[in-house]
């Protein structure tokens, strides 16, 4: 889980004010505009599941807990985005993409979110997908579906990316919560996409089995490809890496280059 991340890390500086301050990793620290930093905070993951982004459902809920973890001394947090897709993304009849939301909020949300983040000295580790709980098929459909993830790439992810690109709190993209929940346990020629290795680990859980290829096209081309121009952290969150270290072939950075 995300508290693994977060333990191995201590304690960050000042976010800086100026756009196009970032975090960065050299070697196997992690660097904010250029200086050696380490964080402390907290998986929100989220307030309203689903719902916190978008719709005209921003309440301020979020800022006063940023407010309150940034008083703690805290200086990163993890939130989730669309998580299933039940309210953001919008998605049409046909199960693809036409924006980030129905009413136009979603934009303007994630900024006042980053800019209170901001304001209390925290960085901003974005969750945009949940693989450990899924019920909704436009969100496996968008896995599956190269048109389906590339409307979602068009209509939403580029936008939500470009508008809050260099932002001072942005810390890291993550495409995806624990995406074994939903992984297709099975053998396969290319190591990158063999998972046999975690038969009878209880990955799989959702009953959904999407192909690691598939999680791969969301890791490459909605985020790693996406972002390469902005030069911001993508990282994923593992449910099972402790008790399956093999599991870290299949996501090294080598398998991630293209």
């Amino acid at each position: 889980m995300f508290k693994s991340f977060l333990n191995c890390l201590l304690l960050l500086g000042v976010v800086s004010s100026s756009f196009g301050a970032r975090l960065a990793t050299s070697g196997t620290t992690l660097t904010y505009n250029g200086e050696q930093v380490y964080l402390n905070g907290v998986n929100i993951a989220w307030n309203n599941y689903g719902y916190d982004f978008g719709n005209g459902q921003y309440d301020g809920t979020l800022d006063e807990w940023l407010n309150e973890i940034g008083t703690a001394g805290g200086n990163a947090v993890r939130i989730w985005v669309h998580v299933e897709g039940y309210s953001s993304p919008a998605f049409g009849s046909d199960g693809t993409v036409t924006g980030c939301d129905s009413t136009g909020t979603f934009i303007d949300d994630v900024t006042r979110f980053l800019n209170t983040a901001q304001e209390n000295n925290i960085l901003v580790i974005f969750t945009l997908w949940n693989g450990a709980y899924v019920t909704n098929q436009n969100e496996v459909q968008l896995f599956l579906d190269d048109t389906k993830l590339e409307s979602y790439i068009d209509n939403c992810f580029q936008e939500f990316a470009s508008s809050v690109a260099g932002h001072p709190a942005l810390g890291a993209w993550e495409s995806i919560n624990e995406p074994e929940g939903s992984v297709l346990v099975t053998s396969d020629s290319d190591p990158c996409y063999d998972t046999s290795f975690l038969q009878g680990s209880g990955a799989g859980w959702t009953g959904n089995n999407i192909p690691m290829e598939r999680f791969f096209c969301i890791l490459l081309d909605v985020l790693t490809k996406q972002l390469t121009n902005l030069t911001q952290l993508v990282i994923v969150t593992l449910w099972i890496l402790e008790s399956y270290p093999s599991i870290r072939r299949i996501f090294k950075h080598s398998q991630l280059l293209y």
